[in-house]
């Protein structure tokens, strides 16, 4: 199971920190567990780090380029984040561009979808004529009304729904053009909804900067990793 805290930037530096030194313990192998902090400390860490933002192709000024990451050893990057798209106006171009940037790379995009009634209308226009082949993306699914409320306020069965058709064109997708991915929830997420999302299909589950469901998700891992051992 996939997990990534995106910790945003209403959460302090000092509660960054000391979430990032709390949730600094080895889990189990079944977890991949994914932190995209601010300003990324770059020591070693029992989890992977990813940054909430890239650079454009071509000349840019204030995003981390996925050359600057790969020097810091970083392989992931969040994507046209749906927060992003409302508040900064971020457009299609930009966001497939971030996209293409990160692929030609080797950068795993954590590309956000959910700012459209129809999430593979919204997913093709993001791909569509980009160079997959051999790349590996994250789909990070979000109820966009949940995201900036920051409390669930959708049904599961409209989740599920959405789940099977996004499914089923990115399978059809990446057996055309030879490429893995990997799809998680996000907007709203609690502890307690893990095991019905899991139920549902996903890969995993994204959880912003709520503290709460940071901490109770982090303990449900460890939790679980322990009673492995």
């Amino acid at each position: 199971m996939l997990v990534v805290f995106n910790l945003k930037n209403q959460m302090s530096i000092e509660q960054q920190l000391e979430l990032l030194e709390k949730f600094n313990k080895p889990i189990s192998k079944q977890y991949q567990l994914i932190i995209a902090p601010i300003i990324p400390d770059y020591d070693k860490y029992h989890f992977d780090i990813a940054v909430q933002n890239l650079s454009m192709k071509g000349k840019s000024v204030g995003d981390l380029s996925p050359q600057h990451l790969k020097h810091y050893n970083i392989n992931y990057a969040f994507v046209g984040h749906l927060e992003r798209q409302k508040y900064l106006n971020e457009t299609v171009r930009i966001i497939r561009s971030k996209i293409d940037n990160a692929l030609q790379t080797e950068i795993t995009p954590i590309i956000c979808v959910g700012n459209h009634e129809n999430p593979i209308f919204e997913c093709a226009t993001y791909l569509d004529g980009l160079n997959l082949q051999d790349n590996h993306i994250i789909i990070a699914y979000e109820m966009l009304s949940a995201t900036l409320k920051g409390e669930k306020d959708y049904s599961f069965t409209k989740v599920e729904e959405n789940f099977q058709d996004l499914k089923n064109y990115l399978d059809n997708l990446s057996v055309k053009f030879r490429f893995t991915y990997q799809l998680i929830f996000g907007g709203g997420v609690n502890c307690e909804d893990v095991e019905q999302i899991l139920t549902i299909g996903f890969d995993g589950i994204l959880i912003g900067d709520r503290i709460g469901s940071l901490v109770e998700t982090y303990q449900y891992l460890v939790k679980d990793s322990f009673a492995l051992t």
